[in-house]
């Protein structure tokens, strides 16, 4: 039996030392190790562990009421389980692997419900920022542990009742779009069936909703970071027409001759860029013309 001050870490793994500053771990760990085989044999252990902590901190984000089992036995871990609460949600993990590769095959099921992102916020840099919302995740992965880039699964992600206006990946969208009233967009609800395969997350239902707009698309981002994305942008017609903004008149324009706005949406989760994909020549035309009698109006 252990009680273990999660900082103490760095001491105790060396060699980890990197990783472990990086992640910050703060509180303390109940312990209870079982453990059977030869020291220099680890892949043979017999080993149990049961974990329990009334707080712990990863990179600032905190969990609470904290259990974890783990049981190795026949060269694979079994039976990982992680179940914590944190922000008035649930967070649970399981998982298993097998020791007797190199890569250690492995599987694991994520499910995160009901986080409330206006108490998340307070542990990141967003404290001052508008954000609210409950985000839920579920996620099944399969593949090499030791190799992510192979890593393959599906997923779906929610948010309901949310303010995203800060959101950096969303941010511009409006100015994109020639309207100034627009330029902060409150998006209240998010949702995304997904799949995990050769380095990349792809979908092919995303949706997000907002008073001023709402967004359906598919595409992808990589691990790095990088994003591939199509959106249909549908606006608000009243409020277009209530925009005291004389460039509406070629969005508002566009929206109604082809039902919604296509934006190309590249670049990285830090540093998205927008732009507009252009529609047939036909149309193209006739939003000359349009402006040109709107200006003589």
């Amino acid at each position: 039996k252990v009680q273990l001050d999660l900082p103490d870490l760095v001491q105790l793994l060396p060699d980890y030392k990197s990783r472990l500053e990086a992640i910050k771990p703060l509180g303390s760990v109940a312990l209870e190790v079982n453990l059977q085989g030869k020291l220099n044999n680890w892949r043979n252990w017999l080993l149990s562990i049961a974990a329990n902590s009334p707080q712990i901190s990863l990179q600032g984000l905190k969990l609470t009421n904290l259990n974890l089992l783990f049981n190795q036995r026949d060269e694979a871990i079994k039976n990982f389980t992680l179940t914590a609460v944190a922000y008035s949600g649930n967070v649970e993990i399981f998982g298993n692997a097998g020791l007797s590769e190199d890569d250690l095959p492995g599987e694991m099921n994520i499910s995160v419900k009901d986080i409330d992102l206006a108490q998340l916020k307070m542990d990141t840099p967003w404290k001052e920022k508008p954000t609210s919302g409950k985000f839920s995740l579920s996620v099944q992965i399969k593949g090499p542990v030791r190799n992510p880039k192979t890593l393959r699964g599906s997923g779906s992600l929610i948010l309901t009742d949310g303010n995203l206006v800060e959101l950096n990946l969303l941010k511009g969208l409006g100015s994109l779009l020639f309207i100034p009233e627009f330029e902060k967009i409150v998006f209240k609800e998010a949702g995304a069936d997904f799949v995990i395969e050769n380095s990349l997350i792809y979908t092919s239902n995303l949706a997000v909703k907002s008073n001023e707009m709402n967004l359906a698309g598919e595409g992808s981002v990589d691990f790095s970071g990088n994003l591939d994305f199509t959106l249909n942008t549908q606006l608000n017609q009243d409020l277009i027409q209530n925009s005291s903004s004389l460039k509406k008149s070629i969005t508002s324009f566009l929206s109604s001759a082809t039902g919604a706005i296509v934006v190309k949406l590249t670049g990285n989760v830090q540093h998205p860029k927008y732009k507009i994909i252009p529609v047939a020549g036909d149309i193209i035309k006739r939003v000359k013309e349009f402006l040109f009698e709107d200006i003589l109006r």
